[in-house]
């Protein structure tokens, strides 16, 4: 499914370009540079985000395990409920105009 989303996105872009390219004199080799420069640009960054997992992964000991306290959430930390509740007000506001 990401390799299906990944070409039909540089279809898209192909076509675009060409289009400009067709009615508004744009450049395809500017277009097709600025391409490679970004392709290459994402391919290094996750090449070197990989190499940088895998060294850390290499450096931290397997056996040492790590006790996270965590407590359970609170749905009043959360925005939603009071999101809620305005909107309620709102709606029983508008209503008795």
């Amino acid at each position: 499914m990401k390799h299906f989303f990944w070409l039909s996105v540089a279809a898209y872009v192909f076509l675009y370009f060409y289009a400009a390219w067709l009615y508004d004199g744009f450049s395809m080799t500017l277009a097709i540079s600025l391409f490679v420069a970004v392709v290459g640009f994402l391919s290094w960054r996750h090449r070197r985000k990989l190499a940088k997992n895998t060294e850390s992964n290499v450096q931290t000991d397997p056996t040492t395990q790590i006790s996270i306290d965590t407590q359970p959430l609170s749905l009043w930390h959360s925005p939603l409920p009071y999101i809620g509740i305005i909107a309620v007000i709102a709606i029983v506001f508008i209503m008795r105009l």
